[in-house]
C-alpha cells in the first residue's frame, strides 16, 4: 500500500565544490506530532556535529526547514511541511590536507526484499579530514565507529517517524528492451555502517 514520505534535506557548504545536499526519508503511520520534524532535525544536526573530528574546518551543516511529503509509490509532491531548523553548525576540528571530493560513505541497511534484491541506501559525509583515513587510505576504525554511533539514534522511533530507504519507481519503457516499470515502495533502515573504502563525490556538471 502505497504511503507517504517526510524528505529531509541537509545541506553542507563552506567547501570548493558545495554545497553538497544529504537527503533522509521518513515515514509515519500516524499524523505527526507537530515538534516530531523538528526532533529529528535536531537529532541530525547533533549527529554530524559529533562526526567534526572527521569533517573538513570551516564546513558548514545545516538542515532546510522546508520538508517536501510525497507517495513512495509514485514519487508525486503531496504537500510541503515545515520544521524547526536548529542553528548552522560550523566544523572546526578536523584537519585538511586530502581531496575535497573524498567522502566518508554510511550505508542504510534494511531487512527488506524488492523486486528479488535487498534494499540497501547511503549517502556521502564530507569532505572528510585528513582524520579519517589512516596510512593505508581507508576509514579508520574510529571514524568508522562515530559515523555508527552517531546515526544510531535515528533508527529508533522519533514519534512516529522511522527512517527509511526509498526504492524509487521506474516509469515506462520508451524502448524495446528498456526495463519495465515499477512502483516506487521504501524499507526501514536497521542498521547504519561506515564502509571502509572512501567514496568520491563527483558533481553532474563534471
Amino acid at each position: 500500500m502505497a504511503i507517504d514520505l517526510y524528505r529531509v534535506r541537509v545541506i553542507l557548504d563552506g567547501w570548493q565544490g558545495g554545497p553538497g545536499i544529504n537527503t533522509f526519508h521518513f515515514r509515519s503511520s500516524v499524523a505527526l506530532p507537530s515538534d516530531s520534524l523538528d526532533t529529528v532535525a535536531d537529532m541530525l544536526s547533533a549527529a554530524y556535529y559529533s562526526l567534526a573530528l572527521y569533517l573538513v574546518p570551516g564546513l558548514t551543516m545545516r538542515v532546510d526547514p522546508i520538508v517536501d511529503v510525497f507517495r513512495d509509490d509514485t514519487g508525486e509532491l503531496v504537500r510541503g511541511e515545515s520544521l524547526d531548523a536548529p542553528a548552522t553548525v560550523t566544523m572546526t576540528s578536523g584537519a585538511g590536507g586530502i581531496s575535497r571530493a573524498t567522502q566518508i560513505v554510511a550505508r542504510f541497511g534494511t531487512n527488506d526484499v524488492k523486486h528479488g534484491r535487498r534494499l540497501v541506501g547511503r549517502t556521502f559525509i564530507g569532505p572528510a579530514s585528513g582524520q579519517a583515513l589512516g596510512g593505508d587510505g581507508l576509514v579508520t576504525s574510529a571514524c568508522r565507529t562515530a559515523v555508527q554511533g552517531a546515526f544510531d539514534g535515528l533508527l529508533d522511533v522519533v514519534g512516529d517517524l522511522r527512517l527509511v530507504v526509498w526504492h524509487r519507481p521506474r516509469p515506462e519503457p520508451e524502448n524495446p528492451g528498456d526495463p519495465p516499470a515499477r512502483a516506487g515502495d521504501n524499507g526501514l533502515v536497521t542498521s547504519v555502517t561506515a564502509l571502509p573504502k572512501p567514496g568520491v563525490l563527483r558533481s553532474r556538471r563534471d
